[in-house]
């Protein structure tokens, strides 16, 4: 029997295949010519021996073929893997940046976000302050204003009390110069009517001694003429009756004289009297009339003090009213400027919390906008090692025993198959998603690539034996 002449040889990693050099000789047996019983069985046994042979043969071919086809395909799949291991390594490093450069530049968004709600919120907060030092300002001038309002009601209140003090001590002293007029006027004229008194007492009383002297020299007088008239009578002789009514007539005449001086006597003296009495009702009637108009001044005099004093109390009671009244009104005017400052510190707060809401709003929403840190899937490990190709012969066929049939052998799997099979596992691991939410797919062509290729391969593996 003829053998092949085999070319297929291995230089390092580089297989050349021998699949296409052509059988040198055909084979055929050599059976035995005589039909006896032992020479079919030892044609049936060179037969069975011939074709385990070819196909021992045929098996090597076959494995060789396999072989080449399998390693061929491996250095694809091993290509094909490194290529798409660099492409996902690439699309996740792509994904990776821009969901980092996505999220630095969010995060950078946000904090410029946040810090220009916190200039704004500062900027807002510094003009409510201004405003508050401007409502400050104007109740402090207005305070101020109110206060200079005061002191100026309150000096002119105090120059109307002083001048109505004034008015006050003015009447008063009127009232004492009137007092001490009248008093003077009425000691004046008490003085005089004195005076007179006494002028008039002194003269009704040299008058009543001038006349009871005169009365008393006529009563002398009227005595020595009596006593001359007796003498004379006594010294005409004349005696008896005669004589003695001479005397009586004599002292008739005496006494009549004496009796008139006498009367004239008591009527100046009672004249006298009355004429005192009279200068006395008088002295009395002055004074009761200087008293009275005395009196008429200084009740003139009280009652024009009263009269001012009672006007001056109620311009006195008028300005104390006016005074409340404005202390009131000033009083009123403060509470009012304290309620505007409290409205104003009311005012500010709630601009201030009302600025701090916004703030917390904005940065709410600029929270909000905030991508959340990428969560990163661990990078796909390098493309599985795919096994090294292993070519393995077939068994040497056995001597079939004379009269035995060979058994059939089952069909296997061939090698490229399992090949194939691995490589599909290869793929479905690199095609993980490299991302929470991204995947990096095989392309299309690399699908068909390997589909095609599968399919090819799966019709190689599946030739079997003969």
């Amino acid at each position: 029997m003829a053998k092949k002449n085999r070319r297929g040889k291995n230089k390092g990693n580089k297989f050349e295949s021998i699949i296409s050099d052509p059988l040198t000789t055909g084979v055929s047996p050599a059976y035995k010519g005589k039909s006896s019983s032992k020479n079919q069985f030892r044609n049936v046994k060179a037969y069975q021996d011939l074709s385990a042979l070819s196909n021992f043969e045929f098996a090597l071919d076959e494995n060789a073929r396999e072989f080449e086809t399998a390693y061929t395909t491996r250095e694809l799949q091993k290509d094909q893997a490194k290529s798409t291991f660099v492409d996902q390594m690439k699309q996740r490093d792509i994904q990776m940046n821009a969901q980092l450069k996505a999220y630095n530049e969010n995060q950078q968004l946000v904090a410029n976000q946040l810090a220009f709600n916190q200039q704004g919120a500062e900027r807002a907060l510094r003009d409510s302050e201004t405003v508050l030092g401007d409502r400050f300002k104007q109740v402090e001038f207005q305070e101020q204003e109110l206060g200079f309002r005061r002191e100026e009601q309150a000096i002119a209140t105090a120059s109307q009390l002083a001048s109505l003090q004034v008015g006050d001590f003015e009447a008063q002293q009127s009232k004492r110069l009137a007092d001490a007029d009248a008093e003077k006027t009425k000691f004046l004229r008490d003085t005089a009517a004195n005076l007179q008194y006494r002028q008039d007492i002194s003269s009704a009383d040299y008058q009543l001694e001038t006349q009871q002297a005169e009365t008393a020299f006529q009563q002398q007088q009227t005595n020595i003429q009596e006593i001359v008239n007796l003498g004379k009578a006594r010294s005409s002789g004349r005696t008896g009756v005669t004589a003695g009514r001479a005397e009586q007539t004599i002292m008739a005449l005496a006494g009549l004289n004496t009796s008139k001086l006498n009367n004239s006597l008591n009527r100046f003296t009672l004249n006298t009297a009355k004429e005192k009495g009279f200068i006395g009702e008088q002295q009395a009637n002055t004074k009761a009339s200087s008293q009275a108009e005395f009196t008429s001044t200084t009740n003139r005099a009280a009652a024009q003090e009263k009269v001012a004093l009672a006007k001056s109390s109620i311009d006195n009671t008028r300005l104390k009213e006016i005074e409340t009244i404005t202390n009131n009104r000033f009083e009123m005017n403060r509470e009012e400027l304290g309620e505007t400052l409290i409205s104003a510190l009311n005012g500010y707060e709630q601009s201030k919390e009302q600025i701090f809401f916004d703030k917390f709003k904005a940065d709410s929403q600029a929270y909000a906008q905030r991508m959340a840190t990428p969560q990163f899937a661990d990078a796909p490990k390098e493309p599985y090692r795919i096994p090294e190709i292993t070519y393995i012969e077939p068994p040497v066929p056995i001597e079939v025993p004379q009269g035995q049939a060979p058994k059939q052998q089952q069909q296997k799997t061939s090698t490229f198959g399992k090949i194939l099979q691995i490589g599909g596992m290869i793929a479905s691991a690199v095609a993980i998603p490299l991302t929470a939410g991204a995947s990096a797919p095989l392309t299309v062509a690399q699908g068909a690539a390997l589909a095609g290729a599968g399919a090819a391969a799966s019709g190689v593996g599946s030739s079997g034996w003969i």
